[in-house]
């Protein structure tokens, strides 16, 4: 049995690395992450079960105590998590539909926690529970994309370019009041620069082209204002 763990656990890095080299962006990268990281805490748990190996015993209860609060505390934090984040979104980026997802994603982990507290059989119709169900269910749908995602972001952030790019693309979002570079954006231009002084304070600079159209609510293309912010903030314009 051991070793069946192990070639799985062997294996499922294997996919894990061979996706993420394909393209490092991947949600599915998380994913396959997580299936390693559960492989190996199976494989740890055997092996320190039949060694019992003092330092093995105490990494697994360890991993157990870990896992055990998440599962207990997990979908307060995410609740927490994303009445924070859509209030610092919606301060950023102001008002629009998809600024307001995480709002609706905390106000449904809210409703799935104190609906958790009754016998949902004993206060509705059998209809009425099987629609709360289905909302259960896509709740524990966006959780489970939620952690993948959030797994895959930070594996990404171990990602280091090297300083040999002829270009750099940065994609633009939404202005506010139609001409003005939101802060989130500012930071994604912000990134984009600092990149730039790195490379060229080694080898030639790259180009960096800025990407985004002009919406029916906006008093200039996305991409013009990004430029006029990069050359404010030190880009030379040519």
């Amino acid at each position: 049995e051991i070793m069946v763990l192990y070639y799985l656990t062997l294996f499922f890095f294997i996919i894990f690395a061979v996706s993420y080299i394909q393209d490092r962006r991947k949600i599915i990268n998380g994913f396959l992450l997580n299936l390693f990281l559960f492989s190996g805490c199976m494989l740890l748990a055997f092996q320190a079960y039949e060694t019992q190996n003092p330092i093995l015993m105490t990494i697994f209860i360890i991993l157990v105590a870990i896992f055990s609060f998440f599962a207990l505390f997990g979908a307060v934090l995410l609740m927490g998590f994303s009445f924070w984040n859509a209030r610092t979104v919606i301060k950023k980026e102001g008002r629009n539909f998809s600024n307001l997802l995480t709002l609706f994603l905390g106000f449904g982990i809210l409703f799935m926690i104190i609906l958790s507290f009754f016998d949902l059989n004993a206060l509705f119709p059998s209809y009425v529970v099987s629609i709360i169900s289905f909302i259960y269910l896509v709740i524990f749908y966006f959780f489970f994309i939620f952690v993948n995602f959030l797994v895959a972001s930070l594996v990404y952030q171990l990602y280091r370019p090297r300083l040999n790019k002829h270009f750099v693309i940065v994609l633009g979002s939404g202005l506010i009041d139609g001409h003005i570079v939101p802060p989130l954006l500012a930071n994604r231009i912000k990134k984009a620069l600092a990149f730039y002084d790195r490379q060229a304070a080694k080898t030639s600079p790259p180009k960096i082209i800025f990407s985004g159209g002009r919406g029916d609510d906006e008093k200039l293309a996305e991409s013009v204002a990004m430029r006029a912010y990069a050359i404010e903030h030190g880009l030379p314009a040519d």
